[in-house]
């Protein structure tokens, strides 16, 4: 027997660590709806979907156990969902954005597809992954300096809590609890005369090193500099085998990783957008 539970109106507990980060903030956000499922009593899966005043809505976040796919659940899920967070009202489509890498499971793209949405590549959105043994292919980051930069663990918690400030997402990425402390940099200053200071933040996910963070407000040179400190670091750290993946989230991030990393960079993920048009308001009979 399937049931699906609003878990705004239940206890989420079981289903929270199924959505992804984004997923989650919909239990707080007044536009977000989060559904679970149950196959037999069983919690198998859980999505988070947010509605746009354009009468979209956005699928954030959707997971079903690996036993219980190809069983229609994720289908009934997102139609299910998409009405409900409708209320009543118009909704002319339905969204989604998911990523595909060399870490993820396979399948989201040939899932959207069969479901008849619209696929098109974002070209803004996406990864680059660094194997660090092919860093020294790179005449920009290994003729740099990591001199003048001090590793998160020994950086003042003052100067920590000063950047938090500026940037309160920063707050979720050092909330994590998976820093790499030695890698992690920031610029080794006592004063900032109002500047914040620059600094890259790299987490450890598994057997991969993610850059989570960078800013280089004051001197772009800056950021080699780091990116030469933390891949020292990690080198002695993880041996060179170790892989790095550096997101970027526009076109200059895109180029200037191209341009420092060179054929070092290997495209390793793909941001998709799916859209599904509808011919009307979508109702609980359509779903």
């Amino acid at each position: 027997m399937v049931e699906i539970l609003n878990l705004k109106d239940e206890n989420p507990a079981e289903y929270y660590e199924m959505l992804t980060r984004r997923g989650q903030e919909s239990f707080d956000s007044e536009d977000g709806l989060v559904m679970g499922i149950r196959f037999d009593e069983h919690p198998v899966g859980a999505i988070a979907v947010e509605l746009d005043q354009a009468g979209a809505a956005l699928v954030t976040s959707i997971y079903i156990a690996p036993e219980f796919r190809r069983k229609r659940l994720a289908t009934e899920l997102i139609f299910m969902a998409a009405s409900y967070a409708a209320n009543g009202e118009g909704l002319y489509r339905i969204e989604a954005e998911f990523a595909e890498n060399e870490k993820e499971e396979p399948g989201a793209k040939e899932f959207f597809e069969f479901l008849e949405f619209e696929l098109e590549k974002d070209p803004d959105h996406g990864a680059y992954t660094v194997k660090l043994s092919d860093v020294d292919k790179s005449e920009i980051i290994s003729k740099a300096s990591g001199a003048g930069l001090v590793s998160y663990k020994k950086t003042k918690s003052s100067i920590r809590n000063y950047v938090i400030s500026e940037h309160p997402a920063l707050w979720d990425v050092m909330a994590a609890g998976n820093i790499d402390e030695d890698m992690s940099c920031f610029e080794d200053k006592e004063n900032y005369d109002g500047d914040e200071p620059d600094c890259i933040i790299f987490c450890k996910e598994g057997d991969e090193l993610v850059m989570a963070w960078a800013q280089s407000e004051n001197n772009k040179l800056n950021l080699v500099k780091m990116l030469k400190f933390a891949f020292d670091v990690a080198k002695e750290k993880y041996g060179s085998d170790m892989k790095v993946r550096i997101p970027y989230i526009n076109e200059v991030s895109k180029k200037l990783i191209l341009k420092m990393m060179g054929d070092a960079a290997v495209d390793s993920e793909t941001v998709w957008r799916a859209i599904l048009p509808l011919d009307g308001p979508l109702s609980e009979e359509t779903a």
